[in-house]
């Protein structure tokens, strides 16, 4: 797969959650294919598991905007940061995929909730962050 044809793909993926067709979305992946949320927060295996998680026939309402995407064509190995919605609430992440034979064979998330836009959630004005050069010399 090339750098073109991983583009098509996760877009299938997130046309799949958008238009609530959930079989369109699993068929990006293997049959066997695995989707986590490391350490234990999710854990999918298969397509069949995945049509459900994505809403099987009746589909969920969500919403998935990938704001970057990047490939390695020689490994078949991919990563995107996007924003999420599902029950009114909004996530930013990024996934990180390895595809076999065209289809993704590993889904790995890391996901942050917080009800902003992905502008808002970038913003760094205005925000009281945790951990800072001042933080450490205390």
């Amino acid at each position: 797969m090339n750098t073109t044809e991983f583009r098509k793909l996760m877009q299938t993926i997130a046309d799949g959650w958008n238009t609530k067709d959930a079989k369109n979305a699993a068929d990006c992946f293997s049959d066997d294919a695995i989707y986590i949320e490391p350490p234990d927060k999710q854990f999918f295996r298969g397509k069949d598991q995945l049509y459900e998680y994505f809403g099987g026939e009746a589909g969920f309402d969500m919403k998935l905007a990938w704001h970057h995407l990047f490939f390695d064509e020689e490994k078949q190995h991919g990563a995107g940061e996007y924003t999420f919605e599902f029950n009114s609430k909004i996530h930013h992440g990024v996934a990180i995929v390895e595809l076999e034979n065209g289809k993704i064979k590993l889904w790995r998330e890391y996901d942050v909730p917080g009800n902003l836009s992905y502008e808002e959630f970038l913003e760094t004005k205005g925000k009281q962050f945790k951990f800072t050069i001042k933080s450490l010399k205390k």
